[in-house]
C-alpha cells in the first residue's frame, strides 16, 4: 500500500477516533448508573467547577481554560490538516502543539472515562505519534520539503 495513503488515513483516523468515543460515552451516558453519571462528570479540573456548590456562577478562570483548551484543538486540527496536504508548516505546528499539550498533561486533573473511550483515545494516541514520525522519515519526508 501507499505510504502517503497509509499517513492520510492514520491521520483521518486519529481525529476520528478520539469523536467516536466521546459520541459512544453520550449516547450510553443514560444507560449508566447514577454513580457512574456522576463519576464521568469529572472531566479534569473541570469537574471541580461543575460539581461546586455554586455550580450556576462559574468562574473567569474555567471561561479561560475553555477558551484555551478550544484554541488548542482547532491548532491541532489546523496543524494536522497542514500534515495531511504536506505542508511544512502543518507538521512544525502540530510538533510545537504537542510538546505543548504533553507538558500541561500534568495541570488536567483528574479524569474518569468509559473504557469504550479510553482504547479509542489511546489507539488514536498510538496513530498520532506515528503520523508524526512517519513525517520525519524516508519517504513522507520528501514530500513536506517539495
Amino acid at each position: 500500500m501507499n505510504l502517503k495513503l497509509i499517513f492520510r488515513i492514520l491521520i483521518i483516523l486519529s481525529i476520528l477516533l478520539p469523536i467516536i468515543g466521546i459520541t459512544h460515552t453520550e449516547l450510553t451516558m443514560d444507560s449508566q448508573t447514577q454513580e457512574v453519571q456522576d463519576l464521568l462528570e469529572w472531566d479534569g479540573y473541570a469537574g471541580i467547577y461543575w460539581s461546586a456548590d455554586n455550580s450556576d456562577e462559574l468562574t473567569s478562570e474555567y471561561y479561560i481554560t475553555l477558551g484555551i483548551l478550544a484554541l488548542l484543538l482547532i491548532l491541532i486540527i489546523v496543524g494536522l490538516v497542514g500534515m495531511y496536504l504536506f505542508k511544512k508548516w502543518g507538521r512544525t505546528l502540530t510538533v510545537v502543539l504537542t510538546i505543548i499539550s504533553i507538558c500541561s498533561i500534568a495541570l488536567m486533573g483528574v479524569t474518569v472515562a468509559l473504557p469504550t473511550y479510553i482504547i479509542l483515545n489511546d489507539i488514536s494516541n498510538l496513530f498520532f505519534g506515528a503520523i508524526i514520525c512517519m513525517s520525519f522519515l524516508e519517504p513522507i519526508n520528501n514530500e513536506f520539503n517539495i
